[in-house]
């Protein structure tokens, strides 16, 4: 329900007040596919980054593959997603939309949005266990780095001198890219693929190797 009440009031503000463009699709169609992969990635990174802290019981009195934690979050919200998709959907169809035939692109870019934000929480997660301020600023974060993302407007709105910004943001290049499967808008360029395959294996590999730096640290510091 949260995605769907969300939709409704940012369709009423930003879709019939300020009639904020869609590169031609109907706005609440628009901002749900936006909206639904910006909460997958929000929650992956706020969860896993917290995952340490929450499972501090299990931690100092078992030993186990401590980077399974912060990768559950990943997959118990794609089957969220898995649902919400199903909702976007059916609003499609209400609106008389077709799916295009890339909308096999889906699940790949559901596992890029899992594995940034793993990567993330890779990062996070050890320096939240030691500092608990992490975890309590992140939310904040978090919800600005919403409104920097094109999740309810595109980046064809942003003035064009401004644009760049988003080729750096690779959450803009997945939601871009998300919308063009299924709705048929444009697809972000292929210097904006290249930016996000770059930030998901230097944010990856940057996060499994302070993850690891840490580990050892986190039982004592907890």
């Amino acid at each position: 329900m949260q995605p769907l009440v969300t939709t409704v009031i940012f369709t009423l503000v930003f879709g019939v007040l300020a009639k904020i463009p869609t590169d031609g699709a109907p706005y609440p169609v628009f901002v749900l596919m936006g909206l639904l992969f910006w909460q997958y990635f929000s929650k992956v990174v706020v969860e896993s980054s917290g995952s340490l802290v929450k499972n501090e019981g299990i931690i100092t009195k078992v030993f186990f593959p401590r980077l399974i934690l912060p990768l559950v979050p990943a997959l118990s919200a794609a089957v969220d997603l898995g649902v919400s998709l199903v909702i976007l959907l059916v609003l499609m169809l209400i609106y008389g939309i077709v799916p295009t035939p890339y909308v096999f692109l889906l699940p790949l870019l559901m596992a890029f949005a899992g594995l940034l934000g793993y990567g993330i929480g890779l990062l996070l997660s050890p320096v939240n266990a030691i500092y608990r301020d992490v975890g309590i600023a992140l939310p904040f974060f978090v919800q600005i780095g919403m409104y920097v993302t094109p999740v309810i407007y595109p980046v064809s709105f942003v003035p064009q001198h401004w644009q760049w910004v988003f080729l750096l943001n690779p959450v803009a290049t997945l939601l871009d890219t998300a919308r063009a499967a299924l709705l048929g808008t444009p697809f972000p360029s292929l210097a904006a693929f290249g930016t996000l395959i770059a930030w998901i294996a230097l944010i990856f590999a940057f996060g499994l190797r302070t993850f690891r730096k840490l580990e050892p640290t986190i039982v004592d510091r907890i």
